[in-house]
């Protein structure tokens, strides 16, 4: 499986609702990912430019878009990016087939 993470931010009517009824929103998003066909690998709240940090596990970003589409439906989150991660040995292959196809390259000039 292919891992994704996917950032984003919280409208106010999350902040709201949250404050309202605080709970851990970690058991809805993997009930939310596996009905999809998924692996919820974690969910984290976070400083900075975004709110929080969802991971998942997918066959291909067909599943993952469909869940976070689900996810942007409900109003309560925005500014959603979703991105492929690569292992370290994943990266490799990628690096060995880059250097197999800059021979075929020819740089401009």
């Amino acid at each position: 499986m292919k891992r994704f993470f996917t950032t984003g931010r919280f409208t106010q009517a999350y902040a709201q609702g949250i404050i309202k009824t605080p709970e851990d929103r970690g058991p809805p998003l993997r009930r939310l990912t596996e009905a999809a066909g998924a692996r919820y690998i974690d969910f984290y709240i976070t400083t900075g430019d975004f709110d929080f940090l969802f991971i998942t596990e997918a066959e291909d970003v067909k599943t993952v878009t469909s869940i976070i589409l689900a996810v942007a439906a409900a109003g309560t989150v925005t500014n959603l990016s979703t991105s492929r991660a690569f292992t370290t040995s994943e990266f490799k292959e990628i690096a060995e087939g880059a250097s197999a196809a800059l021979e075929a390259y020819r740089s401009p000039g």
